[in-house]
């Protein structure tokens, strides 16, 4: 069985005027770490926010574990989520931006404290839990994000851009991070983003995107990069 699977799904905006994704077909083995990959504006983000029920679906069906969600809240579909702008709580602590997902389930004081300090520890950010997020740099930021994320058991983990704030040096340092946590916790991870070595350095397999439609899927191997590079640029410069 499919940990998750999109059929024939659609988004439109502006009364459907414009149609960010179309008919989009794509499916996730548990445990595994699937990249969309795409240039900006190609529905790769809508697609995110539909699996996580932030936004709705126009047309298709999404189903989790085997269950169709289409109709759940975001707070009912078992799946995590970071965000690409961080969306940390200003006046918490990094501490307890990461416990909050804990502390709001009920999780005892010294479970919550074992858990932040073991996932703190795994992205390098224990120095840094008792400053606001107004204090420390983008990196500690992108990495309490995560942490919020993957600190509690969830079907499905979704990341958005996770890198996109970071310099060349986090950027290698973080997806060895991500990589190690996602396989040694077997943890199934969807991301997106525009960068091709991003998505080769990270992902089992990738899937294009581009104008909401899918141009490529079950990419594994480093040698078909010149072809998923041929795709987007013929598509990018047709736009411009």
């Amino acid at each position: 069985m499919e940990k998750l699977e999109l059929k024939n799904v659609y988004k439109y905006y502006v009364q459907g005027t414009v149609e960010a994704v179309k008919d989009l077909n794509l499916s996730l083995k548990s445990g595994e770490l699937l990249a969309i990959l795409g240039p900006s504006g190609c529905g790769k983000s809508s697609t995110l926010r539909m699996i996580a029920g932030i936004e709705e679906i126009t047309k298709g069906e999404i189903y989790l574990d085997g269950e169709i969600i289409n109709w759940l809240s975001a707070k009912e579909r078992n799946i995590a989520l970071a965000f690409e702008t961080y969306a940390l709580y200003p006046h918490l602590s990094l501490f307890e931006n990461i416990a909050f997902p804990l502390r709001i389930r009920g999780r005892k004081d010294q479970e919550v404290r074992k858990e932040v300090k073991k996932i703190a520890d795994m992205l390098d950010i224990t120095n840094v839990l008792g400053k606001l997020p107004s204090e420390v740099s983008g990196g500690h930021q992108q990495r309490t994000s995560l942490a919020r994320a993957l600190i509690r058991p969830a079907s499905l983990y979704l990341l958005d851009e996770p890198l996109s704030h970071l310099d060349t040096q986090q950027r290698t340092e973080f997806r060895i991070q991500i990589k190690r946590i996602q396989k040694t916790q077997n943890l199934t991870m969807l991301f997106v983003t525009h960068d091709q070595l991003e998505a080769l350095a990270l992902a089992d397999r990738i899937a294009v995107l581009n104008l909401g439609v899918l141009q490529l899927k079950h990419l594994q191997s480093a040698l078909l990069i010149c072809r998923i590079h041929r795709h987007l640029q013929r598509h990018i410069l047709l736009r411009q």
